[in-house]
């Protein structure tokens, strides 16, 4: 067997869960899946990995054969399958059922990211990219990263000349010659 394909997903934290985004991902991960796609990666922490995850796990029941890969960083910790039943009892499992903080087929982490920063989630998304063949972006070029309630500031700009981790991430994927899917209306 040949070298699986991938494809990962990145998007702004905050992202209107619509019918419409719903049915255009679904049709984007079928087309995928049918061009020999097996592995989708995730990163954490957004309303976007959010919904691409359940829809590929919805879809794994379709597509046994695809596989859900997490990217970690510091502040989400995934199980495998494995882990997962042997960490919390069978009641358990059966109430909460296959959820996103729950299990997934593969976990993967560098140990500078479990450090945490900005700067773990930049290296992760570029590792992501690097890892993939399709990129599955919800980016919208005028998306203001929300501002810290305390400070006033947005902590991404603060570190990255005012661009959001979405932004950082589609312009490396656009460097890498990555095939970009952008589902962004707007």
């Amino acid at each position: 067997m040949g070298e699986q394909k991938a494809c990962c997903f990145i998007g702004h934290r905050n992202v209107p869960k619509t019918n419409e985004l719903t049915e255009k991902l679904n049709s984007v991960i079928c087309g995928l899946i049918k061009t020999g796609v097996t592995r989708f990666i995730f990163g954490t922490r957004s309303d976007f990995n959010d919904l691409c995850y359940e829809l590929v796990s919805d879809l794994k029941m379709r597509f046994p054969h695809i596989v859900r890969v997490v990217y970690q960083t510091k502040t989400n910790y995934y199980l495998t399958e494995e882990q997962y039943a042997d960490l919390y009892p069978k009641e358990y499992r059966e109430k909460k059922g296959k959820s996103y903080y729950g299990w997934c087929e593969e976990v993967y982490y560098e140990e500078k990211w479990l450090r945490g920063g900005l700067a773990s989630y930049v290296e992760r998304n570029e590792k992501m990219i690097d890892d993939s063949d399709h990129c599955v972006f919800y980016y919208d070029k005028d998306y203001v990263p929300s501002k810290n309630k305390y400070s006033g500031l947005t902590l991404v700009g603060i570190y990255s000349g005012g661009k959001s981790g979405t932004k950082i991430a589609y312009e490396y994927a656009l460097k890498r010659k990555k095939n970009i899917i952008n589902v962004f209306n707007g």
